[in-house]
């Protein structure tokens, strides 16, 4: 294999797969077993930690047949990348702090200080805003339906590089869609739909949703995850290596705005303070204080639907932006 650091990639990765191998053993001795059942989820929990382990193995074990042909097509990426550079330099990219950046950060400071203050003296009110069809899940919902329509507006809007674009956008917009469905289970009680026997059965909550089947704690920490890696990995990646920005620029993928981060960083700060308040932090599994143990994820969900909103918003800003500087061009070049 050519590629160094995907050496380095599949070994770290075989190393790391001891870890549910080992879980995946444990979970098949007695005492481990019957500690295990003890909660209220029972075997379910149990068999889906299992399936979890077996497919970090399994994955490890398909990348690793495939190594030589993943070889092959980083390859071809890092060469195609190249080339791009070489060829159609773009540029460095200048995002101008506008009225609209503004406005997206005093939403999100004023939403976490209301909150974080009701948090505090008001209880009651509290967990009124954070249950099940109310203020906090249904503004998650509108968020996440918001930045599709934004990156639909976005996507429909210049045509280069169509084909790539279009896969690109397509992805991050059904996964919007799948988001804002889940977060208020597909409609389930604004429509009245009484979920089927057998959905009832797998479903924690009783409810049309994906996340609420098996351990609801894998799902939320590898949320979790999904938006760490998308608001902090990505940036840093995008900043530290600018050829691979000016690569995805010219296959007309959607802009980053770094000030996304920010947001993010301010929603992250505001979910600690109240993980704190109620004595747990995201999704952990106790709480010091004798609340409900997810009295913050919610807001976690919120602050990231917000997110990837303001995602979704600035990206349309820069391309709308980006569109009266061309047609400024246009009405100033001299007719030959």
């Amino acid at each position: 294999m050519k590629t160094r650091a995907w050496q380095w990639f599949l070994m770290a990765f075989g190393l790391f797969n001891f870890i549910p191998l080992v879980v995946l053993a444990l979970t098949y001795y007695p005492p481990v077993l019957n500690w295990l059942l003890s909660f209220s989820d029972g075997m379910q929990s149990v068999l889906f930690l299992r399936l979890a382990c077996l497919g970090s193995v399994l994955l490890w074990v398909g990348l690793f047949l495939f190594r030589y042909r993943i070889d092959a097509l980083i390859q071809h990426f890092l060469a195609d990348m190249d080339r791009i550079n070489r060829e159609h330099p773009v540029g460095e990219m200048h995002f101008k702090t506008t009225v609209l950046n503004r406005w997206l950060m005093i939403f999100v400071l004023l939403f976490g200080c209301v909150v974080f203050i009701i948090s505090l003296f008001d209880v009651y009110t509290y967990k009124k805003l954070i249950n099940e069809d109310h203020f906090v899940e249904y503004a998650s919902a509108v968020s996440w339906f918001f930045a599709a329509l934004a990156l639909t507006v976005s996507l429909n809007m210049e045509k280069r590089m169509k084909h790539f674009k279009r896969w690109m956008y397509l992805a991050l917009i059904a996964f919007f869609i799948v988001c804002g469905g889940e977060e208020i289970s597909w409609g389930q009680r604004l429509l009245g739909i009484t979920p089927a026997e057998a959905v009832q059965k797998i479903n924690k909550q009783h409810e049309i949703n994906l996340h609420n089947i098996g351990s609801i704690s894998i799902y939320a920490n590898l949320f979790f995850l999904v938006t760490l890696v998308f608001f902090v990995g990505i940036p840093w990646v995008l900043n530290r290596f600018p050829q691979l920005n000016n690569y995805l620029r010219y296959y007309n993928a959607p802009v980053f705005n770094p000030f996304v981060t920010k947001i993010y960083g301010i929603g992250l700060i505001f979910w600690i303070l109240i993980g704190i308040r109620f004595g747990t932090l995201g999704f952990w599994p106790l709480s010091l204080w004798g609340y409900y143990t997810q009295m913050d994820d919610e807001i976690f969900e919120f602050m990231s639907a917000y997110s990837f909103f303001s995602f979704a918003v600035l990206d349309l800003a820069y391309r709308l932006q980006e569109r009266r500087a061309l047609q400024a061009r246009a009405t100033t070049s001299p007719v030959t």
